[in-house]
This record gives structure tokens, sequence and C-alpha cells, in this order.
């Protein structure tokens, strides 16, 4: 019995043991999505982030774009406006004046286009840094995320790997504590059965002996029933020839000498019973009660004859046997078959 409470805690634990580590790996997968999440978000934000940053640094490269074309502009506007004023007011001396400032005006034809090209050079190193790291962020964080996901997988795959072991394991463990009671138990059985079978074979050897010793003393108790029967019917000849010679005037002729058996107290009494008071056919038939039997056997517990109570129940013993023999059958009574006396018990 311990062997299958300890099978059913043993399989209770492997059950309880395998909710537990499918609520840690739930609970892990959670973490894993909560993280994951929250870097969507983060990335997000500095998505958006360097969007805006993207979105205010075109707004000051346009804006510094417009100052600068206003700037350049203006003064386009001023010389043109200072040429027109100076070709109205110096229109004489213009030609003069045109060979002496061309180099001025060329000068700064040239300033101008030197600006512009360092305005677009600098738009477009400022947006080519941007782009730059831009891509360096995004491969930063592509390779984060891949290095994330390589160690769930791997963190995944050994704790896959250790419940796999950790099952083999314990189902070994379990085959070999079931093999072990499978085989406890079948030697068990098989004991039990050996125990069995002889227990049966002294049981059936007993009751042979029990019922032959019971046979031998019913036909023990035949042989005494019909002999008491024999020596009953002729004491009750002669006590029938002696009380027919009395009415009729005639002195009883002694009767004939019988062999008997060996002589019994009930065989030295009888020379006396012709003077007893003879007791009636009905009395003489009357069974006894159990109680009154098993009282008597009580009261003499070195034993009693079977003639015994036949002398003090006054009854033959082909009625005292079924009586006795029910008392032996309820355990109140017991036969010593070799010295042929009946207890109480």
């Amino acid at each position: 019995m311990s062997r299958v409470a300890d099978m059913r805690s043993l399989t209770e634990n492997l059950v309880r043991s395998h909710d537990e580590r499918m609520a840690n790996i739930a609970a892990r997968r959670a973490n894993v999505a909560n993280g994951m999440k929250e870097n969507r978000q983060r990335i997000v934000e500095r998505h958006a982030a360097r969007m805006e940053e993207a979105a205010e640094l075109h707004r000051e490269l346009a804006d510094c774009k417009t100052a600068r074309t206003a700037a350049v502009s203006g003064m386009v506007a001023d010389l043109s406006r200072e040429r027109a004023e100076m070709a109205a007011a110096q229109s004489s001396s213009l030609a003069k004046a045109t060979a002496d400032r061309r180099p001025e005006v060329d000068e700064m034809r040239a300033q101008t286009q030197r600006a512009m090209r360092e305005v677009q050079a600098n738009r477009a190193a400022g947006e080519a840094a941007l782009k730059a790291e831009l891509h360096r962020e995004r491969v930063d964080f592509i390779q984060q995320f891949s290095d994330l996901m390589s160690n769930i997988q791997q963190a995944h795959a050994n704790m896959a790997d250790a419940q796999r072991e950790n099952l083999a394991e314990t189902n070994a463990k379990l085959k070999l504590e079931t093999a072990n009671f499978l085989g406890e138990a079948s030697a068990a059985h098989s004991a039990m059965a050996k125990a069995q079978r002889e227990s049966l074979e002294a049981g059936q050897a007993a009751l042979h002996a029990q019922v032959s010793a019971t046979l031998a003393g019913f036909h023990s108790a035949r042989q005494e029933l019909a002999a008491d029967l024999a020596q009953f019917s002729h004491a009750w000849q002669n006590f029938a020839n002696v009380m027919q010679a009395r009415r009729a005037g005639i002195a009883p002729s002694p009767p004939p000498p019988e062999a008997k058996p060996a002589p019994t107290k009930a065989a030295k009494a009888s020379p006396s019973a012709p003077h007893a008071p003879p007791q009636t056919r009905a009395q003489a038939q009357e069974a006894p009660s159990d109680e009154d039997v098993f009282s008597y056997l009580a009261d003499h517990p070195d034993g009693v004859r079977l003639i015994e109570l036949e002398a003090h129940f006054g009854t033959p013993r082909i009625r005292l046997v079924p009586t006795i023999t029910r008392l032996i059958e309820q355990n109140k009574a017991r036969k010593d078959e070799e010295l042929k006396l009946y207890f109480a018990t």
C-alpha cells in the first residue's frame, strides 16, 4: 500500500512540477513580450524624435536658405539699385567705371556663387550625416533586436534541454520504481499464494483427520448404542418376565447368564434395577434440553461418559446423541475420543 501512495505522490509531484514549469515559461514569455513591447515603444519614440529633429533641421535649412536667398536677393537688389543709381548719376563715366568696377562685380558674383555652393554643400553634408546617423541607429537597433531574439531562443533551447533531461531522468526513475514495485508485488503475491496453498493443504489435511475422527466416533457411538440397546432390550424382557410371573404368582426363574462387555457403572448397578420403580415409556424417551446437558457437563469438569448422562437424565443414548452433537457444533462441548469423555467448553 505504501508503494501505491509513493506512486501517487510522485505523479502529483510530476504534475505540480510541470504546472510550475509551464507557469514559469508563461511568465517569462510575458516578460519577454513586455520587454519587446517596451523596446518597440522606445524605438517608435526615438524614431519620432529623430523625425522631429530631421523636420526641425529641414525647417532650419529652409529658413537659412530663405534668409540667405533673401540676403542675396537684397544684395542683388542693392547692387542693381546701386548700378541703376550709378548709371543714372554717372552715366558719363559709366564706361570707365564699368571697367574699373568689373573685377569687383566679378568678385562679388564669385563670392555669391561660393556662398551658394557652400550653402548647398553644407545642406548636402548635413543631410548625408543625418542619413548616416539614422542608418547607424537602425543597424544598431536591428543588431540589438537580433541579439535579444538569439538570447531568448538560446535560453528557451537550454530550458527545453533541461526539461527534457529532467523528464527523461524522472521517467527512468519512475520505470525503475515501477519495475521494483511490480517485482515486489509479484514476489509477495507468489509468497501469499504459496502460504495460502500450504494453509489450504494443512486445513484440508486437518479437516480430513477431523472428519475421519468424527466418523470413527460416530461408528464407535453406533456400536456402543447397539450394545446398549441390546442390553436394554434384554433387561426389559427380563423385567417383563418378572412382572408377568409376579402377577401369575409364580416365582421368577433366574435369568440365564449372558456374556457382557467390560463392566460399567450401569452394569454394576443393574442387579438393583428390578427393585427400582420402573419409569414410564414417555419418561424414558424424553430428551433433556441443551441447557440441561450443558449445565451437567459444566458441573463435571473431569468429563462425563455417555452412559452417565443416560443414567442421570433417564434418557436412551439415541435421544442424547443429537443434543450432544448440537453442543459440539456450537462449540459448547467437546469429546475426548480416546477416553470417550465429554467436556463443557
